[in-house]
């Protein structure tokens, strides 16, 4: 467990390097941070980040020592990095927006890493969804 910890602790690290160098300072429209997000997670230097990430949900999903906590932590550090970007005045409805433009990512990268090309066009589909969003 703390071989698997200190592993993880250094991804993180060199991801926090990579995020640091690319994170965008002013606030933006729901469909704007959905679109950057995404684009950014698709970049190809992240994919031997993105196949370690899915081995901690996956473990952390179980349950499983120490990635549960893990997972927790780096889902909740996303969610609150995200809420940063957010041009979104009520907190509570930040941290909604958030935490679904986190869910749809993951989700439509999952899905087409075990299926390649099955979710072509859908993070455009879903945010279609958040443009009613950005006019609350």
């Amino acid at each position: 467990a703390e071989l698997v910890q200190a592993a993880v602790a250094a991804l993180a690290e060199r991801l926090d390097e990579v995020l640091r160098a690319s994170r965008v300072t002013e606030r933006r429209p729901p469909v704007q941070v959905m679109r950057d997000t995404a684009a950014f997670l698709a970049l190809p230097d992240l994919r031997p980040f993105r196949a370690v990430w899915a081995d901690i949900l996956a473990r952390g999903g179980r349950g499983e020592a120490p990635f549960a906590a893990i997972a927790r932590a780096q889902i909740e550090g996303a969610i609150a990095s995200l809420e940063e970007q957010l041009d979104l005045a009520d907190a509570a409805e930040r941290r909604r927006v958030a935490a679904a433009i986190l869910a749809a990512i993951e989700g439509v990268w999952l899905l087409g890493m075990v299926a390649p090309g099955s979710t072509e066009g859908a993070i455009d589909v879903l945010m279609g969804g958040l443009r009613s969003t950005s006019k609350r």
